[in-house]
Order: C-alpha cells, then sequence, then structure tokens
C-alpha cells in the first residue's frame, strides 16, 4: 500500500507490503475493493478455483470473515473463475466471471461473514449458458440494486470471434427484463477481438463501457461504449455510442476506466508500438458538469424569479458585455434540456421571459450565451 505521495505504507503488512500462500497452486488477483469499515476485498483465481479474501486496514487477514478470512465455496457442481469484483451498498460482495460446467456468464454473491448468499440467484450464484468462450471481466453496482457486468463472448469456441457482452441483473440475481429486452446485451463491432474489461456508472444513469476492438493480425484499438439505462446505444457519445482512439501503434488494449471528480473519463491500458509494450492513457469529455456544489455561479450574473416555478421565469441581468443572443438550460447532471433564442427585439434588453411549461420538474441551471459556467439556478414544479 502506498501513501500519497508514492511511499510505501509502513503501517501496512510488512514495510508497507504484504504477500500469501496458497496452499493449491498458482494464485492469480484479478478485483480489489473497499468495503465501508475500509476492509481490503480481493477476488480472483487459486489454480482453478475463485476465491474473495478479506484483510483489514493493517493487512492483517481477517479471521472474521468465511473463519480463516478466504472465501471459496460454490454450490456443489459448479466450477468456476473470477474475474471481477464490487461491493454493494449494504456490503455484499459481488464477484463475477465464468463458468466451464457448462460454460456460462457466472455472478456469485457472498454476505459480509463470507457465507454465499442464497437470496441471489441459485444457491448464491446465477449461471446464465452460452454456446462458446465467455467472461465477464468487471462489475457495478447501481444505486437501486441492480448488478452490471461487461466481458465477451465468442460463440464459435475458438478464441478469435469475440463480442462485446454487457449484462443486468436484478437484485434477486435474475436477469432484468428492462435492459436490452432479456438483461444482456451483445454487441459485434469487428467481428474479431473486441473485449470489454471495465465499467464506470455515470451520475445520470448512462453506462460507460470500456476495452478493445481489435483483430487477430495484432491490431486494435481502445474502446468506449455508452448505453442509455435501458441498454440502447447512447447516440450523443461518438458514433452510435462508440468511440475508438488509435495511438498509432499496431495494438491498443484498453484496461481500466475511471471517472474523475470533474465528470471526465480516463481510461488506460498499453500499446505495442516498434515491438515494446507502452503505457497508454488516453482522456475524454462526457458532455457532463460537475455537480450543483462544483459549479460556479458567479461567472454570470443574473437573477431568475420566480423560483419555484411552473410555466414561465424571468432572467434579469446587468454585466453582459455583449447582447444575450439565447439562454442554455441544463439538468442537475448537465444535461442540455432546453435552448431558449432570444427574440431579435429583446437583444438589447435586461430581462427576458422563457417558458418553461414543457420541462419535467426539477432544478434546472442556466448559461447565458457561451459564457464558461453557470449563471443561476431555479426550480421547475407542476402544479
Amino acid at each position: 500500500r502506498l501513501l500519497s505521495n508514492g511511499a510505501l505504507d509502513t503501517g501496512f503488512g510488512i514495510n508497507g507490503m504484504k504477500t500469501f500462500n496458497f496452499s493449491g497452486g498458482g494464485c492469480h488477483p484479478y478485483g480489489v475493493s473497499l468495503d465501508a469499515s475500509g476492509r481490503i476485498l480481493i477476488g480472483g483465481n487459486e489454480s482453478n478455483n475463485l476465491f474473495v479474501l478479506r484483510l483489514l486496514s493493517d493487512g492483517s487477514i481477517d479471521s472474521t470473515f468465511s473463519g480463516d478470512g478466504i472465501a471459496v465455496d460454490l454450490p456443489s457442481g459448479i466450477f468456476g473463475l473470477a474475474f471481477g469484483l464490487c461491493i454493494d451498498n449494504v456490503g455484499r460482495i459481488i464477484t463475477v466471471g465464468y463458468s466451464f460446467s457448462p460454460f456460462s456468464y457466472m455472478i456469485a454473491r457472498y454476505d459480509s461473514t463470507g457465507a454465499l448468499d442464497t437470496t441471489f440467484g441459485q444457491g448464491g450464484v446465477t449461471l446464465i449458458p452460452k454456446t462458446g468462450l465467455v467472461g465477464l471481466y468487471d462489475c457495478k453496482v447501481q444505486p437501486d440494486g441492480k448488478i452490471v457486468a461487461c466481458g465477451s463472448f465468442d460463440d464459435t469456441g475458438g478464441g478469435s470471434n469475440h463480442e462485446f457482452v454487457i449484462l443486468r441483473l436484478n437484485d434477486n440475481g435474475m436477469p432484468d427484463s428492462t435492459f436490452a429486452g432479456d438483461g444482456v446485451l451483445e454487441v459485434p463491432v469487428s467481428n474479431d477481438r473486441d473485449i470489454l474489461q471495465s465499467i464506470i456508472l455515470q451520475p445520470d444513469g448512462k453506462i460507460m463501457v470500456a476495452g478493445y476492438v481489435g483483430n487477430n493480425t495484432m491490431a486494435g484499438d481502445f474502446a468506449l461504449l455508452r448505453l442509455n439505462s435501458d441498454g440502447s446505444f447512447d447516440n450523443s457519445f461518438g458514433s452510435n455510442g462508440l468511440v475508438l482512439t488509435d495511438f498509432g501503434g499496431s495494438m491498443d488494449i484498453g484496461s481500466m476506466v475511471v471517472l474523475q471528480p470533474d465528470l471526465k473519463v480516463v481510461l488506460c491500458g498499453w500499446s505495442l508500438q516498434n515491438n515494446k509494450w507502452n503505457m497508454a492513457i488516453a482522456r475524454y469529455h462526457t458532455g457532463l458538469f460537475t455537480n450543483a456544489n462544483d459549479i460556479d455561479y458567479k461567472t454570470v450574473e443574473c437573477s431568475v424569479f420566480p423560483s419555484p416555478a411552473n410555466n414561465e421565469i424571468w432572467i434579469e441581468w446587468d454585466r453582459l458585455t455583449q447582447p444575450l443572443e439565447f439562454v442554455s438550460i441544463f439538468d442537475v447532471y448537465g444535461k442540455l434540456t432546453k435552448i431558449f433564442y432570444t427574440p431579435y427585439n429583446n437583444l438589447y434588453q435586461k430581462s427576458v421571459s422563457v417558458h418553461i411549461g414543457d420541462l419535467p420538474s426539477g432544478i434546472y441551471y442556466l448559461k447565458l450565451n457561451n459564457h464558461q459556467g453557470l449563471g443561476a439556478k431555479f426550480v421547475k414544479i407542476d402544479q
């Protein structure tokens, strides 16, 4: 564990490091997360079995978790590997990967003691069978408790025809029929080697998944795909929701995506250039503003009344250095909801009325002309 300055944290393990020996052979951790108590959850595979390990904040094993700090149980007859881990809002641990008995997308949930949560799926595990090779590599839990996971599948079984897959489960482990019709969205892009490895959930409910699009001749690009909450493609992002980034190398592999506090997205991975693998990082705009507490209201001096309002608001200003040509109205997630163009005979006035009767109830922010920042906020109500 590192301190914020990059130095090893000597309060963790031995001089900032901790190692563990597994009796079964090779150990491959794939996911890490912190619970609300600061305990560390690590998920991965030992030989041909998944595991979830829980550590206390100092790096010692938490013996209150599954008796010895390690949960490895799956229901009888199920064999699977895990490649992603997350924690829901009540402390339950979700792992995702695949089962090879038969090949299926696999999602397992453990309670905070390390036992399989038998209220989830069948005995704590949901299997979604799929012909060929499958894998889930990351998961996130929505505020409503639904689980979103992403990965890839190859229905030929040959390993050379991977396509994107995104699925969503209800809290009980059953596929969510409000997402892509049956809870599972399969997306062919290149029909070669298209793999998703990471997920973020935007504050406006949209889902962004990241990975890479490639082929079997070692050529590929970073890939970002954004979906609406119902699983449809978000056409306001990239081309039909898809953005590809080429670093100029022969193969670019996107591995992990994060959402910054300013709502920009960072995708990292690696790029093969001149027969050498290099670290690769790209940052993207999402079209969202930061939340209401981060908005600079003083950039443009204006006032809005009445607020709350039902059908019409008046905007007054006194410091614009040019005519007011238009007013943009944004919701709390930064989504543009309306543009009002000022009538020609009002361009040089100090106030204007704007019809808002067509907006849903909620909190909104104004932007005058193309000024940076937002000028004021108002509340829309329905009578």
